[in-house]
């Protein structure tokens, strides 16, 4: 390609659009892949059609491809500020969400469908998040982040990442390896639990632009289960009880918060509650399927309404603020 070419590409209105479009977007694809999954356990469930399952399922494969496009470009164009992004303590985390939300449209049908590009994706999409994981945990010990910049986002590397990874496992087949990764996801949870609660009761309220990131808070359990089902099967134990029982108290400590978010404006960071909505709606299906009469049960329908709910109302502020031009960051 010519210098001049170049030039013109790198002027070009979609390259100034990709240069804006944050790698913390992919939690996007994260919350739509999950809402599929949901709706693949509720067809197993209710025995109904899977088409809406499958449709969301194309929804979020092609935006996840739209978005990974984004970051080539500006990996290219816009280099400055996608570095200064993954350099940021909270930016840096969200921008995990890359081959986290690959490794989550496996179990939300790409396995059953498409078995060998399936095992391709995973091993591409494992080894990406691990690698990122330990890097970004690294940096955090080498140059530890303001107490201000601690965000629920730091869960999402080394703890959703490997649990997610763990899920996809399950649904190849690969119970060896999502034991590993399980382990590791569940060991750093409860790690960063402590890291995290330390710094909400002691260095006050999140800011209100970084607040929708509580919803990150349920995520560990929520995700850890559908883990653990994945790879255990969905009949009930102590152990998933157990997992059920913390995520339904994180529910409800986020429940007794919703008044902060009031005056929050909108923006693609309310998404980080759309992922741990999905899966806790996902793990009360595949667990009220087994035992009908169980906790689960009772809850699977009222939160699957919920998880919608809360997606739906999302999705459309997203498309609100795209329409308007206010989604995107300013340069």
């Amino acid at each position: 390609m010519s210098t001049a070419s170049a030039s013109a590409l790198a002027d070009s209105p979609a390259v100034a659009m990709a240069s804006r479009v944050p790698a913390s977007f992919f939690s996007i694809v994260l919350g739509l892949g999950g809402l599929a999954a949901a709706w693949r356990a509720a067809a197993r469930a209710y025995a109904t059609s899977p088409w809406l399952a499958d449709a969301l399922l194309a929804v979020a494969a092609a935006l996840w491809i739209g978005i990974l496009a984004a970051q080539v470009l500006r990996a290219f164009h816009a280099r400055d500020r996608l570095a200064a992004e993954l350099g940021h303590p909270v930016q840096g985390s969200l921008a995990s969400l890359a081959p986290v939300s690959l490794l989550v449209l496996l179990p939300a049908g790409l396995a059953a469908r498409f078995p060998g590009l399936a095992a391709v994706l995973f091993w591409i999409g494992v080894a990406a998040e691990v690698s990122y994981g330990a890097w970004i945990v690294g940096r955090w010990i080498l140059h530890p982040p303001p107490v201000e910049e601690v965000t629920p986002a730091m869960y999402l590397p080394p703890a959703a990442g490997n649990l997610v990874g763990a899920m996809a496992a399950g649904a190849l087949g690969r119970n060896d390896v999502g034991w590993v990764l399980f382990g590791a996801g569940v060991i750093a949870w409860f790690v960063l639990a402590g890291v995290l609660l330390s710094r909400h009761v002691t260095a006050g309220e999140l800011p209100p632009a970084l607040r929708p990131l509580l919803g990150i808070e349920l995520a560990p359990p929520a995700v850890a289960l559908v883990a653990y089902q994945a790879l255990e099967g969905a009949d009930p134990d102590a152990f998933s009880r157990g997992l059920l029982g913390y995520a339904l108290f994180v529910a409800a400590v986020l429940l007794r918060l919703a008044g902060r978010f009031r005056d929050v404006p909108f923006s693609a960071t309310y998404w980080a509650f759309t992922f741990p909505l999905a899966a806790l709606s996902t793990a009360c299906l595949r667990q009220g399927s087994a035992a009908p009469g169980s906790l689960a049960g009772a809850l699977a329908l009222p939160m699957f309404v919920v998880a919608n709910g809360v997606i739906a109302v999302i999705a459309f502020l997203t498309v609100s603020g795209a329409a308007r031009g206010t989604l995107l960051p300013r340069k």
